[in-house]
């Protein structure tokens, strides 16, 4: 009869055979092995998305960035007397927003590529009604407020202004007002400052007559705007309904509240009309610190 058996290892006496401590050591090697090749796509995916964000920070430089458009809003600068011997000055705005507001946007959306990466690129014609009750804003006054009427001002706003195309256009009840650019300067804060602080950049122009007038005045504002990746429109009425049209064949539709109508076309890409949710419930008085 033959034996067939082998031979023990050598090594067979220097590794423990029911070892915990082995196993455990055996796992953790596994596991770092495995961790590898996911170090390697977090590389990649981290690599694709930095390239992503440097695509579209080059196409904003040229069209502009994400839009965000704020409709016409009235403000009104005041000054009062505080104190127990009424001897400091500060001062505040009343900002009044429209009882009823429509805009209707045409926008045209084209593909620009970086390299792998394909960055949608609008340009948009924005027209904006707002209907305001001069009545309203000055009750919204502080009884004891001494309002700035040379100050008084139509606003508007966008977020990223290297995607302004044309000249900003505001007519009140069909006469024309001059807008120009209104910053807003911290280092003045206690100080009187007549433009209100805004999420976004503004745009201004002197609206005359609120302090007598009693009919109700209606804004019309245009403008044109490109961007990249988003646009969006801010409620600016009580009642603000927008009208959009586009060649972009997937709109989604975004905001606090559901719409209370939403249509799409293929053909035209998107047509979604719905009221929007109010920003304010009427004038806000605010005081400056």
């Amino acid at each position: 009869m033959t034996d067939t058996s082998q031979p023990p290892s050598p090594f067979a006496s220097l590794v423990p055979q029911r070892s915990v401590g082995l196993k455990l050591l055996l796992v953790c090697g596994l596991a770092l092995l495995m961790a590898i090749p996911a170090l390697f796509i977090h590389s990649v995916v981290q690599d694709r998305r930095m390239g992503a964000d440097r695509a579209l920070a080059d196409v904003s430089e040229m069209v502009g960035g994400q839009q965000s458009v704020l409709g016409p809003v009235l403000s009104v600068p005041y000054s009062r007397t505080l104190g127990p011997r009424h001897n400091e000055l500060v001062y505040g705005y009343v900002v009044a927003y429209a009882d009823t507001g429509t805009a209707s946007a045409d926008v045209d959306v084209q593909m620009r590529t970086r390299g792998i990466h394909a960055i949608p690129v609008f340009d948009a014609t924005i027209s904006m009604d707002a209907v305001f009750d001069p009545a309203a804003l000055r009750a919204a006054l502080p009884d004891d407020a001494t309002p700035i009427w040379s100050d008084a001002r139509v606003y508007l706003g966008v977020s990223d202004t290297r995607g302004i195309r044309d000249a900003i256009t505001v007519t009140a009840n069909g006469t024309d007002l001059a807008i120009e650019p209104t910053p807003y300067y911290v280092s003045n804060a206690g100080k009187y400052q007549p433009v209100p602080p805004s999420g976004v950049t503004l745009a201004g122009g002197h609206i005359a007559g609120l302090e007598t007038a009693t009919s109700p005045i209606t804004l019309t504002s245009n403008m044109r705007l490109s961007g990249a990746e988003r646009l969006s429109i801010a409620p600016f009425a009580k009642d603000t309904r927008v009208d959009l049209v586009s060649n972009w064949n997937d709109p989604s539709f975004q905001g606090g509240e559901a719409t209370a109508s939403r249509k799409a076309s293929r053909r035209i890409g998107a047509c979604p009309i719905w009221p929007a949710a109010l920003p304010a419930q009427g004038p806000i008085s605010t005081l400056a610190n």
